[in-house]
């Protein structure tokens, strides 16, 4: 009965403890439920934030494409939105997450501080866009970029807020359960204990509580589990977290921030936060954290802003902080969150560079999205088209349009972009005032982030002036080319081994050659082989750098036919080296074969006219000389009108023969010095019937008796008479016509005046020219040719003079002609003793000729000698004793003395043994004869060539010992010689020969030390010296190959050196010359010893 009523309690109890876990159950059950209805407006919240963001996002693009207040409007209202949000969002979870775990909490706040401040961060850059867009016309697209980046990164951010509340409350709701189960575990073990002492069972009470107790360890686990996720989300978060409190001892650190700073956990928290910090942050950080505690003032909590960090290495770096404020246990902790911002600093600085770049392109640009409405210029495209940027922008592409394209041609430019392709050409586009221009462009397309084409980039660049130089410079090719095919004259191009390269339509019609016909050709193929060594000469000298301006040849044709051709060749250098040459010849064949028939005539003239002339005008002479006796009055008119008529036939005949001597060079001028004075009275005597004739008289007014010129005497009388001829004849009956010598300036001129009306304006410029009247009655009235004035103007300035006139109308006319005058050499036969300090050589000449010696003296003189001139054989050895001569000329016939006898006593003297002594003489091959053992350096004959006598006298000054070896240099262009001279001119004396012909005179004259040669000579190959040096019985002569083509082994065996010039600098040209005299001079020293 008790043990029932035992029971019966133990019953009751273990119903009331069921009763209480029911409760207690129902309890918690409602508290989980209050929790969850309190926090689902944050929920909604956080959806809504992600909302507000994305809408900001894409209204933001949508005024990245086309311009639009209202979308700016949208951007800026969900910003602003989202901004109120993350403030309600931020002050709402302090109090709705109670209970929440702090670490969850902490991760929270910093992701809402950070997304505040990026969204603050946005507007500010998205204001400074726009407001920079306005003021310049475009947006900057750095900043457009940099806004779309932030608002990605804040979608992302502010979803990982919603995972992150989201986890908090799950950990709330967790942590409540485990509670929760805590609580009826309790209850449980309370309910086991009852039963067990009601029951007195103990194998029960073990069972629960073992159950009980794996309860509670999977509740444990599932903490652990929770914990270890919080841990790995902070870990994860790819900014850096770091938390410090108020003195700034940091707390703790997360992974991002360890591998940012380069510090492990360990060695950051618990120190001071501005350890982090390089100056000045370090310094003020203090106090910022102070008067933040006094003041309340915040200067970076809730607010972002970007910073430098400082590395454990000691290495600075940007980037962004946001920090925001947290309460514990009455406790103020500030956690901050930091970005590295390095890459994006470089991206934006790199971005800004972009955008100058584009600005300042000379290039036009343009960016348009994929409808063609224009979003941005930069200036170069105002100058090309001259649209302001307010102007086009927002324009389409299409305003550029000229309308010279087909719609096909825009339609292949769209269809290819459009599908992501690069497309390059030429449009001729509008500008804005109308005008057309070519550019050449290149539209480029630029994908979004999911690879589609969202705009195009054009670069365009103004052609239109290259494309109007290559215009007219193909139409210059084209009306060269037809020049050039179309000429009448012979044109080809050769390479330089001859081969013909092209040539032109007159060519191959001469020659008779097709045109596949010509690439096979050489010279040697059309050019006369008698004509071919000479033209060959002339071709190396082209090649050279020379230009052969007159080229007389003589061609075959195909069919054999000879064609005579003059002509200019001309090399065309590359680099320097020759790589073609161009020849202009004309077919002469024709004209030479008519010259020689003129010539024929002309001589037919000369003798079948001439002749009987002669007997014509001498028989008529004799009979109105009166040897046939007295005539009848009617008879003796009749003679003297043939006599007359036959001196003015001789007169015609004479002047067309003149003429022909004239053009054809052939006119030749016997040159002395003469007295003016009796000239023009023998010429007055000769005209005086003639004047008397016609009622003119002659007078001589002024007269310089002395006055001398060097002239042709007979050529100046023709003149002369000419012009007494034309005064008498243009001065009326009973006028005068003056004759005047004077002198002017060193000139002597002689002027003749008529009493004439004078010479019309209108033609005094052709008052020289072949057969010219002032009036054609002129010719019936006064008679003449008109060739008069002509040949005399020829025949003054052959002679070296002037010839001119003055007139006035109505006073008559003066015709003039003026010559160098010519003096005696000092007084008498006396030479002159004394000469400029400052003059080359001095140099004795000996011709008892005057005219001969003075020409020699003045040729010697433009060479830079100083000269002195003896008349005969005593006068020389009165200048030989007095003075000292460098070289001296002799004549062979003195009027004293033989010249040989005068050299061989010259030779037995010692002041005069060594003198250098060159013959110039009549008898010149006489005199080499003769005095061949008398030591004589060169003997000229006369007439003289100035260039060979001045060369003479060169070697010949040359013999005298100068204490430096001599080199005979032996080449053809004077160019090379010139600069083998100054390359060698410090270490040898050097001579310079052009020829083999004067090489052979020079080495036979004078020793040389050593031989420079050339092989390709214009008379001959270099290589012919050889022989003749081996022929010499004094010291061999060392011979250097200095040519420009390579020599056979054969050659090169007997020679110390073979050079070629295009392989052979200067520098390597002194070192072989000089190696080669020293060993020679060694070798000699040696044989000598």
């Amino acid at each position: 009965m008790k043990s029932s009523r035992r029971l019966r309690r133990t019953d009751i109890l273990i119903v009331f403890a069921w009763l209480a876990v029911v409760g207690v159950v129902l309890y918690l059950t409602e508290r989980m439920e209050r929790s969850a209805r309190r926090h689902e407006p944050l929920l909604e919240a956080s959806d809504a934030l992600k909302q507000k963001v994305s809408m900001a996002r894409f209204w933001w693009r949508q005024a990245e494409t086309s311009d639009g207040v209202e979308k700016r409007r949208n951007f800026f209202a969900n910003l602003d939105d989202a901004i109120l949000m993350t403030d309600a969002l931020m002050n709402g979870s302090g109090t709705a997450l109670d209970g929440v775990p702090r670490v969850e909490e902490d991760v929270l706040l910093a992701e809402l501080a950070g997304i505040k401040a990026r969204l603050q961060l946005s507007r500010r850059i998205a204001e400074s866009v726009w407001n920079e867009g306005q003021a310049r016309g475009t947006e900057s697209a750095a900043g457009i970029i940099g806004v779309g980046d932030l608002l990605g990164e804040l979608w992302t951010a502010a979803d990982r807020v919603g995972g992150a509340m989201a986890s908090a409350l799950a950990a709330e709701h967790k942590r409540m359960g485990r509670v929760n189960a805590g609580i009826i575990i309790v209850l449980l073990l309370l309910f086991c204990v009852v039963g067990v002492a009601a029951n007195g069972n103990r194998r029960q009470i073990e069972v629960k509580r073992s159950e009980l107790q794996a309860a509670f360890e999977e509740r444990s686990k599932q903490l652990i589990e929770v914990t270890r996720r919080g841990r790995a989300v902070i870990d994860a978060v790819i900014d850096g977290i770091i938390t410090i409190d108020e003195t700034g001892t940091v707390g703790s650190i997360n992974p991002a921030a360890e591998r940012m700073f380069g510090y492990r956990a360990d060695e950051v928290i618990g120190r001071n936060l501005k350890m982090l910090m390089p100056e000045p942050y370090r310094a003020a950080h203090d106090g910022y954290l102070a008067a933040y505690a006094q003041t309340g003032e915040a200067k970076v909590i809730g607010i972002g802003r970007e910073v430098i960090g400082l590395r454990k290495d000691g290495s600075s770096f940007d980037m962004e902080l946001q920090v925001a404020e947290m309460r514990t246990d009455e406790k103020r902790v500030f956690v901050g969150i930091v970005r590295d911002i390095t890459d994006r600093r470089r991206s934006e600085q790199q971005m800004r560079l972009q955008a100058s770049a584009l600005e300042a392109a000379a290039n036009a640009i343009l960016i348009a999205d994929t409808t063609g409405v224009i979003s941005w210029v930069n200036p170069a495209f105002t100058s090309l088209t001259g649209y302001t940027p307010d102007e086009i922008i927002g324009q389409h592409t299409r305003v550029l349009k000229s309308g010279l394209h087909g719609g096909e041609f825009y339609a292949a430019m769209w269809q290819s972009v459009a599908a992501g392709r690069t497309w390059h050409g030429e449009v001729i586009n509008r500008r804005k005032d109308g005008s057309h221009y070519i550019e050449e462009m290149t539209i480029t397309p630029v994908r979004d982030a999911a690879g589609a084409v969202a705009s195009y980039i054009a670069i365009k660049q103004d052609v239109t002036e290259r494309r109007r130089t290559a215009e007219a410079l193909r139409e210059s090719e084209e009306r060269y080319r037809d020049l050039f095919e179309n000429a009448t004259d012979l044109i080809m191009s050769t390479a330089p081994d001859g081969h013909v390269l092209y040539v032109n339509r007159a060519w191959r019609e001469t020659l008779g050659y097709g045109e596949g016909e010509i690439s096979g050709l050489t010279l040697r193929n059309f050019v006369d082989w008698e004509c071919l060594p000479r033209y060959m000469r002339i071709f190396e000298r082209v090649l050279g750098g020379e230009s052969a301006d007159k080229v007389d040849a003589v061609f075959y044709s195909k069919d054999g036919r000879r064609i005579v051709v003059e002509g200019s060749i001309s090399c065309r250098m590359v680099d320097g080296m020759p790589s073609s040459t161009r020849g202009i010849f004309r077919d002469v064949t024709q004209r030479k074969e008519v010259e020689r028939m003129k010539n024929e005539f002309i001589s037919t003239v000369s003798h079948e006219l001439r002749t009987p002339l002669t007997s014509i005008r001498g028989s008529l002479s004799l009979v109105v000389g009166g040897v046939a006796g007295e005539l009848p009055a009617q008879a003796e008119s009749l003679i003297s009108i043939a006599f007359k008529n036959s001196e003015r036939l001789v007169r015609l005949i004479n002047d067309i023969l003149d003429i022909e001597q004239i053009e054809s060079g052939k006119m030749v001028f016997n040159l002395h010095p003469i007295e003016i004075t009796p000239l023009l009275e023998h010429a007055l005597e000769s005209i005086r019937p003639y004047g008397e004739e016609l009622g003119v008289r002659f007078r001589m007014e002024q007269v310089e008796a002395d006055a001398m010129i060097c002239v042709d005497d007979d050529r100046l009388m023709q003149v002369i008479i000419n012009l007494l001829a034309n005064a008498a004849k243009f001065s009326p009956d009973g006028g005068a016509v003056d004759v005047t010598v004077s002198r002017q300036d060193g000139r002597v001129r002689v002027a003749v005046t008529d009493s004439g009306p004078g010479i019309p304006e209108s033609f005094r410029r052709r008052v020289f020219e072949k057969f010219a009247q002032a009036d054609s009655s002129d010719t019936r009235v006064r008679g003449g040719t008109g060739l008069g004035l002509s040949i005399s103007k020829t025949i003054v300035e052959g002679l070296g003079g002037r010839i001119g006139f003055e007139s006035e109308a109505g006073r008559g006319a003066t015709f003039y002609f003026d010559f160098p005058e010519w003096r005696k050499e000092g007084t008498g036969l006396k030479p002159e003793d004394h000469l400029p300090a400052e003059r080359g050589p001095r140099l004795l000449v000996c011709e008892d000729e005057l005219v001969v010696a003075s020409l020699m003296k003045r040729m010697l003189q433009s060479g830079g000698y100083a000269v002195d001139v003896a008349y005969d054989a005593a006068q020389a050895r009165r200048l030989l004793e007095r003075n000292h001569y460098d070289v001296m000329t002799v004549d062979i016939g003195l009027p004293d003395e033989d010249g040989i006898s005068l050299i061989a006593e010259l030779r037995r003297h010692e002041r005069t043994r060594h003198l250098p002594i060159i013959v110039v003489s009549g008898r010149a091959e006489e005199a080499g004869f003769a005095g061949g053992a008398l030591g004589i350096v060169d003997w000229l004959s006369k007439p003289l060539d100035q260039a060979r006598i001045l060369d003479a006298v060169r070697i010949a000054a040359a013999t005298r010992p100068s204490g430096k070896p001599r080199i005979l240099h032996v080449e053809s262009d004077a160019d090379v010689r010139h600069v083998v001279s100054m390359v060698l001119t410090h270490v040898a004396q050097l001579f310079s020969a052009g020829s083999l012909r004067e090489a052979r005179h020079l080495l036979a004259v004078l020793p040389f030390d050593l031989l420079l040669l050339e092989v390709t000579l214009p008379d001959g190959n270099g290589i012919e010296l050889l022989s003749l040096l081996r022929r010499s019985t004094g010291p061999q002569v060392p011979v250097i190959i200095y040519s420009s083509q390579d020599v056979s082994l054969d050659a090169g065996q007997r020679v110390a050196a073979a050079l070629v010039k295009s392989r052979t600098t200067n520098e390597e040209l002194l070192q072989h010359v000089t190696e080669v005299i020293r060993t020679a001079a060694a070798e000699n020293r040696v044989a000598g010893a």
